[in-house]
């Protein structure tokens, strides 16, 4: 599984028994889809299932900071949230679920991954200002947790297959930045090598360390263990990890 390094991403945040999402996040772009038949809507997508091709959506990716005494809360305020958070304007997909392993390792501690989609920056922009988080502000502040990291990401157009239960978030520091081709066709030779023929992925576009995103499904945790220790797999892998320091989140997403 990919090198192991330490990656949160902010977002979401306690209040009280209540949790909602930290809204001044960064955002991962979502390039163009298709220009033809602008009026078709796409299959459902892996984290946004009312994308049409005429939109450019914004995926908020959010790794919450959950005190352990908080978990029974977070899980039992989570769907409510979730709901709510899909019925604002301009948001077209809302997903999350646990993360149960990172770089093949079980997590033993409770760890949570959410994303949010927006159909536009517009929207997202509109969101942030809306009286729904307004309301919400001061309980933010008051919220426990601390402040988690956010890198936001520029990815290709997103696959119209179903999303599968078990998504893999896979990250990379490419320690050279001329390199992110070469890095980036690295990671398609291990796609390829994995078996898989869905996917998608993308460039950190907000300064700083050049990060490249890659996101997989599977069918379950076993069949994604079993890929990435074939040996054509671990030959992809090593050549991958050359261009930087990695890791490998996999989530059981709730869909």
């Amino acid at each position: 599984m990919p090198h192991r390094r330490d990656f949160r991403v902010q977002g979401a945040v306690g209040v009280g028994t209540q949790y909602f999402i930290e809204t001044k996040v960064k955002q991962i772009t979502v390039d163009r889809l298709a220009p033809k038949d602008l009026t078709k809507t796409t299959p459902s997508s892996l984290l946004a299932p009312n994308i049409t091709k005429a939109k450019m959506p914004f995926l908020v990716v959010v790794t919450p900071n959950i005190p352990a005494d908080k978990k029974d809360e977070f899980l039992g305020a989570w769907p409510q949230v979730k709901e709510d958070i899909a019925k604002q304007p301009g948001v077209i997909g809302v997903a999350g679920g646990h993360v149960i392993n990172e770089n093949g390792t079980p997590v033993t501690d409770f760890k949570f991954l959410q994303t949010i989609t927006f159909e536009s920056a517009a929207d997202d922009k509109a969101f942030a200002e809306s009286a729904w988080i307004k309301e919400r502000e001061e309980q933010f502040k008051a919220s426990p947790g601390g402040e988690p990291r956010v890198k936001k990401f520029e990815t290709g157009p997103l696959p119209g297959e179903k999303p599968k239960t078990f998504t893999q978030f896979c990250f990379i520091d490419v320690a050279d930045e001329s390199k992110h081709e070469e890095a980036k066709q690295a990671w398609m030779d291990l796609v390829a090598a994995l078996g898989q023929t869905v996917h998608f992925g993308g460039k950190s576009v907000d300064g700083g360390q050049s990060t490249g995103l890659g996101i997989l499904g599977w069918d379950s945790d076993d069949e994604a263990k079993a890929a990435w220790t074939k040996p054509e797999a671990q030959a992809a892998l090593q050549k991958y990890q050359g261009f930087g320091k990695s890791i490998g989140v996999m989530v059981k997403l709730d869909v």
